[in-house]
Parts: structure tokens; sequence; C-alpha cells
């Protein structure tokens, strides 16, 4: 997450999420493709997988670990897009 951080900020909401919630990070059919920001309740320390989003079409919640949430609060949902641009090229990079 520091080289995601450093010379990638835009994708720490995307990398925090696949990496602490288990959110499937597949660009082609992920559940992180559909989830979208009102899905993710910090407040409440919560992630809502609606069987819209999940890849076996049932509903879960995902409780936000605390290493999550600082995340989170970091990177805000509102201002750092789940999906930011050229995601695919952040990802080859990082892998």
């Amino acid at each position: 997450m520091a080289f995601v951080e450093e010379h990638y900020p835009t994708a720490v909401p995307f990398f925090a999420l696949c990496l602490f919630a288990g959110i499937r990070p597949c660009l082609r059919t992920g559940e992180i493709l559909r989830l979208q920001p009102a899905h993710v309740k910090l407040d409440d320390g919560m992630i809502r997988i609606d069987a819209e989003v999940s890849k076996v079409r049932e509903p879960r919640n995902v409780t936000i670990q605390p290493n999550l949430a600082a995340w989170l609060r970091a990177y805000p949902l509102r201002k750092f897009p789940i999906i930011p641009a050229n995601l695919q090229h952040i990802r080859e990079k990082v892998g």
C-alpha cells in the first residue's frame, strides 16, 4: 500500500477495498466494478454487497476493519473514485 500511495494515490481506495475488504478485483467481472460509494458505509463500519454486485448473486455485509477505515478516511470515496482512470495500467505496475 505504501507503493500505491506514493506512486498511484488515486488507486488507493481500489487496492484498499480489494485487499482489506475482500472485494473481488477482476476488471472484467469483479464485484469492484459494480461497487458504488453508497455501498460503503464508513460511519456504520459496514460495506453492503448487494446481490447485483456480488459474484455469486448473494448479498453480504463486510465489516470495515480499522486499517481499511483509516485508508478510506485518508482517501475518501467522494474525492477518489473506486475505479480510477488507467486502472489496468496501474495494476500492471503494482502487481
